[in-house]
């Protein structure tokens, strides 16, 4: 198992994570002030809590040779499952880690019962795109969310069949 489930009691670890792995990849492409407020309003203690109890997400960290790697946030949902989120450590990236998580979720997901599992994806982050075209993802459609505060999420939407 790669996947490790993130409890109530470890979101201050979970919120330091996203801050940094958040930081790291998203600064260069939407802005520092963008990142800070998404944090809050998405990846913060307050909204895992209410995403976990109230909207069926689940955490988890990537942990290779107890180490965390990263982390994955899964909601399930009535036809498919939803990749919301999957971020590396950069020492991690290029190891075949990816595909690991990848098949983990896939099996995961099988388990469950779907035959799909989606993901958003900001349309500037290259490498990610990459990624999940280069493990079998395909082009679903695209989309242009307001999330207030002024700001929109323009992304991707990519499927893989499981």
């Amino acid at each position: 198992m790669i996947l490790r489930a993130v409890n109530f009691g470890e979101f201050e670890a979970l919120e330091r994570l996203c801050k940094a792995l958040w930081h790291e990849t998203y600064d260069a492409l939407i802005g520092e002030a963008q990142v800070c407020y998404m944090l809050e309003k998405f990846q913060s203690k307050q909204a895992f809590y209410k995403q976990m109890k109230e909207e069926n997400y689940r955490y988890f960290f990537i942990v290779r040779e107890n180490d965390v790697a990263g982390y994955v946030a899964l909601k399930l949902e009535e036809k498919r499952l939803f990749l919301s989120k999957l971020y590396l450590k950069k020492e991690y990236r290029g190891t075949g880690l990816v595909k690991d998580v990848l098949q983990e979720i896939f099996e995961a997901a099988r388990h469950f019962g779907y035959k799909e599992v989606y993901l958003t994806v900001n349309k500037h982050n290259a490498r990610a795109v990459a990624a999940y075209k280069k493990y079998g993802f395909c082009l679903e459609d695209c989309a242009v969310s307001d999330i207030g505060g002024g700001y929109v999420m323009d992304d991707y939407i990519y499927k893989h069949s499981v």
